[in-house]
């Protein structure tokens, strides 16, 4: 009788440290903060956060089939809150890290902060463009970082 009772004993205690050692690994998560459609195609911006930190923001173009993104052309524009015009216009490549892949361009969220840090415009509003062929360009929605740096969708108070 006492070995089934050790028996399970020792087999409860391999299930409790399984399941506080696959508790504490760190979980990925996706949320998505807009996606803005064209008659040419669609983009959509996320962000990937691991347990409350965000880590990257991913940027996921859909152009129709008559339009094809021509990959490393996407910039960034960095936008005047008060007046909605654009500051500034740069290539996202040659500012911070980024990885492509087959359908979505992956930003270095540490990064891009340090960029936004640099350019005295952290608590401006900026938005992603993706340009196509023949002139067509994708725009995302407008975004911005909150003073506890997580990025937004601020309101802009237009409505109807």
């Amino acid at each position: 009788m006492q070995d089934i009772i050790t028996y399970i004993v020792v087999f409860l205690i391999i299930i409790i440290f399984t399941w506080i050692y696959y508790g504490k690994k760190d979980k990925s998560k996706i949320y998505s903060l807009g996606k803005k459609y064209y008659s040419y195609g669609s983009i959509d911006i996320l962000i990937e956060k691991i347990n409350s930190e965000i880590k990257n923001l991913i940027i996921k173009p859909s152009f129709k089939e008559s339009h094809n993104p021509e990959l490393n052309k996407i910039k960034i524009e960095l936008i005047e809150p008060e007046t909605n015009k654009t500051i500034l216009q740069c290539e996202l490549n040659d500012v911070i890290k980024l990885n492509i892949t087959s359908s979505s361009y992956l930003v270095d969220f540490n990064s891009f902060r340090t960029f936004l840090k640099i350019k005295n415009h952290e608590k401006s509003y900026f938005r992603f463009v993706i340009y196509g062929n023949e002139t067509k360009k994708l725009k995302s929605v407008i975004l911005s970082l909150n003073k506890k740096w997580n990025v937004f969708v601020p309101d802009t108070g237009n409505y109807n």
